[in-house]
């Protein structure tokens, strides 16, 4: 059973497997040791049988889901609703998925927990990285005839941080005695060890070459301009002879090798054109496939050096055998059934899965959005592979019901993220306004609606088995809104002059705020919704001082941007701008932005903002050559998510950083004083 420890910061690790390493261990700490002695007790006069559910929604909207239920399509939602209570469902700001889901685990804001985008940066650098979770490389190695060894009894192991901050409400469930399950928790890589709590992550978790989903693609066709350009996708020209041929997928890096050389593994496919068929073969199994046909998971091995060796799992999707050859291949996942990687707690947990239903995607958020956006998948294709994906959860959700069922008390979680990543992607569908709307898109307008009913039937298996002795509480992170224009955030701060680049005359390509003049720069973006002043003496190349200085310089950006319309339509482009003093509350204010930027209906930050680039250009854009279409990250009062409950919701105005009050007090379990929450019942 995997432990945790704290860091210095206050960051669970756990050991991450690296190739050929087998399990790395971390020292293990006394149990629970970010819990205060004497916490958590149990509340007198609540009965200790106790049992609740509470069941994730990803981006459940309460507009589209009211609509659908009185459309008559969601029977099991209004007999929840109906039964018990339906409301909004405040979410964070940023409406984030990381951020948001923090606050459902923490029960703290921001402030509390330390997320505040899904990029954040380091100011002495100003260098970015991802805000949930760090890998970090073993400590104390030799190189010796090209390869990397660790030294021994002095070689610190390679490990993989969470990078949150504050204590899972579950610690609390689990040091009360509770047995606790925690089924795809998003913003929850690697889950921690509690006690006999069982978790598996979701949001966040990576593909065996840590990537968040890197797929391969292979053609005899040039790609050069069929297809878009691919940001998580290896694409690959394979030459067919005889209708013949072999190619690689790539795999991990090998770290026993200095160079961190990939590691390929080979297959081969034999196609026949007449039959619409190709035969694969990879590591010894072969598939066949016809033309339109998807793989169940097939073993991808990898060999390392000094004889070490790990396997993988992906799927082989057929799209097309003739007149011209497409093949995709998915992420290379972790093998639940092998090694699942730091996914679990504890470490079987997986295995335990897969002897119950067989192999399933491990990586986080699995719907094939980039092989969309790329122009790989047509619409339908992505449908598709999104109903591959729910069906796996489905079977999950069984396994996890039937543990419900079995217990006299608990708490159990579990997570649908099918509606978040279909509304993203199939928006401009149902939206006739949508300036990335093409006329084939119609053909796919239900998609969305369509999944909202996949998961109303779960979610009456769900009713069914709570019953009325336990508490069922259904949420959602965030609602949904329509992304029409883009906001390039560091554009209005050079056009308004509170930044420099550093060629005037030749800037607008570079990423991570390559092109930006710091010493004559007062204000920077990077993240979609988060604005940072350069302050003196905490920036690397600091211009502003504290004080008074930077007040009225924040005072001056908030009005500003307030005031900021479109060029085009004249319409606000920002809801509204934040202090982050004023929103939050906790021991990592100081780490938050400074100002927290919320986009009006419509708008969102651009892509390249949110990587630091500075377009050359007007500040807003058309969004129109994106498959990605609708979005979440824009003013938080415009996109509140829901809750539902088999119980009456006494809070007039619920929020996520309600949720974990509200479980602890269900369970009996008091609620610890810096949970800025409290119970909605």
């Amino acid at each position: 059973m995997c432990s945790y420890k704290l860091n210095r910061s206050g960051a669970e690790t756990v050991p991450v497997r690296r190739p050929g390493k087998g399990s790395s261990i971390v020292s293990k700490g006394t149990k629970f040791a970010l819990l205060l002695a004497g916490s958590v007790i149990a509340i007198p006069g609540v009965a200790s049988a106790q049992k609740v559910f509470l069941l994730g929604v990803d981006g459940c909207d309460p507009n589209l889901l009211r609509q659908y239920m009185d459309e008559g399509l969601l029977p099991n939602y209004k007999r929840l609703a109906d039964g018990g209570s339906f409301m909004p469902c405040e979410t964070s700001m940023p409406p984030q998925s990381p951020v948001a889901w923090s606050s459902v685990i923490t029960g703290l804001d921001p402030g509390g927990h330390g997320i505040f985008d899904f990029i954040h940066r380091r100011p002495e650098s100003y260098l970015p990285f991802l805000s949930t979770s760090e890998a970090r490389p073993p400590e104390n190695t030799v190189e010796l005839f090209g390869y990397t060894l660790p030294i021994p009894l002095y070689s610190t192991p390679a490990e993989t941080v969470n990078l949150r901050k504050g204590v899972p409400f579950w610690d609390y469930v689990a040091q009360a005695g509770f047995e606790t399950t925690i089924f795809k928790m998003p913003a929850n890589y690697p889950p921690s060890d509690f006690g006999t709590g069982r978790a598996i992550s979701d949001m966040g978790t990576p593909d065996v070459i840590g990537t968040y989903g890197t797929f391969s693609y292979y053609t005899d066709v040039d790609t050069k301009k069929p297809v878009k350009e691919i940001s998580a996708g290896n694409i690959h020209r394979v030459e067919i002879v005889d209708d013949y041929f072999e190619a690689e997928i790539l795999g991990p890096p090998d770290s026993f090798r200095s160079d961190s050389h990939e590691t390929p593994c080979r297959f081969e496919a034999i196609l026949d054109r007449n039959s619409e068929t190709a035969a694969i073969t990879v590591g010894g199994e072969r598939v066949l496939l016809r033309e339109g046909e998807w793989s169940d998971w097939v073993v991808i091995p990898f060999e390392f050096s000094l004889m070490q060796s790990m396997q993988g799992i992906a799927r082989f999707y057929l799209q097309e055998v003739s007149p011209n050859f497409r093949l995709y291949v998915s992420p290379v996942n972790f093998d639940p059934c092998a090694d699942a990687g730091a996914t679990t707690t504890p470490s079987d947990y997986a295995e335990e899965l897969c002897e119950k239903i067989g192999r399933f995607y491990t990586q986080g958020m699995p719907e094939e959005t980039k092989a969309l956006e790329g122009w790989i998948f047509s619409n339908e294709e992505f449908l598709q592979q999104r109903r591959i994906v729910f069906d796996e959860r489905r079977l999950q959700l069984d396994v996890v019901l039937d543990e419900y069922r079995a217990r006299e008390n608990g708490m159990t979680f579990f997570y649908f993220g099918s509606v978040d990543q279909t509304s993203h992607m199939m928006w401009r569908t149902m939206d006739e306004t949508h300036p990335a709307r093409l006329p084939e898109d119609a053909a796919s307008a239900a998609g969305i609606r369509d999944t909202y009913v996949l998961t109303d039937e779960a979610i009456g298996k769900v009713i069914d088995a709570v019953g009325d002795e336990g508490t069922l509480i259904l949420i959602s992170d965030h609602g949904f809104s329509p992304w029409h224009r883009s906001v390039h955030l560091n554009t209005w701060l050079k056009e308004n002059g509170y930044l420099a680049v550093t060629d005037p005359n030749n800037y607008g390509e570079g990423e991570f705020l390559s092109e930006v003049n710091f010493w004559k720069t007062k204000a920077y973006a990077i993240g979609i919704n988060s604005l940072y002043i350069n302050q003196r003496g905490r920036e690397g190349k600091g211009t502003v001082s504290a004080g008074a200085a930077k007040e009225a310089l924040m005072s001056e950006l908030v009005e500003k941007l307030e005031a900021a319309v479109d060029p085009e339509s004249g319409a606000r482009v920002f809801e509204k701008v934040y202090r982050r003093e004023e929103i939050y509350h906790g021991a990592h204010v100081e780490n938050a932005p400074d100002l927290l930027v919320g986009y009006g209906w419509g708008y969102r930050g651009s892509d390249e903002s949110a990587k630091g680039q500075v377009v050359n250009g007007s500040f807003v854009a058309m969004n129109d050559d994106k498959k990605w279409t609708g979005d979440h990250c824009v003013d938080y009062t415009l996109v509140p998510g829901v809750i539902l409950s088999n119980k009456k919701i006494k809070k007039s105005d619920p929020a996520l950083v309600d949720i974990a009050p509200t479980v602890l007090s269900e369970m009996g379990i008091a609620v610890p004083s810096d949970m800025v929450g409290e119970s909605v019942f």
